[in-house]
């Protein structure tokens, strides 16, 4: 399984914005290989405020077919919204995981 991360720094008191565009269901989710998606807000920044996506695949092409995919390409149209300020899009192997017992 693979983790992908985008922390997302946006403009400080837009925030709201950008949980609203993750509260609905999501085309991602009917992709293959797709475990999860979550979006983590960073507490106390000053600045900006921060968020960071996470997307949990079973492969490294998991993820690959999302964003060759059609669907990938219509949620991102219309380019980075005006409020953000700056990404960063990083890839983790999940090496160890634990579930309640």
């Amino acid at each position: 399984m693979i983790v992908i991360t985008n922390t997302i720094k946006v403009e400080k008191g837009k925030g709201e914005q950008m949980i609203e565009r993750f509260k609905q269901p999501r085309a991602v989710q009917k992709m293959p290989g797709f475990v999860r998606l979550e979006l983590f807000q960073r507490r106390n920044t000053e600045e900006y405020d921060e968020f960071t996506v996470s997307t949990a695949w079973e492969s490294q092409e998991a993820h690959d077919d999302w964003v060759k995919s059609d669907a990938f390409k219509k949620s991102h149209q219309g380019g980075r919204a005006d409020y953000i300020i700056d990404f960063k899009i990083q890839t983790y192997d999940v090496v160890a995981s634990h579930k309640p017992e």
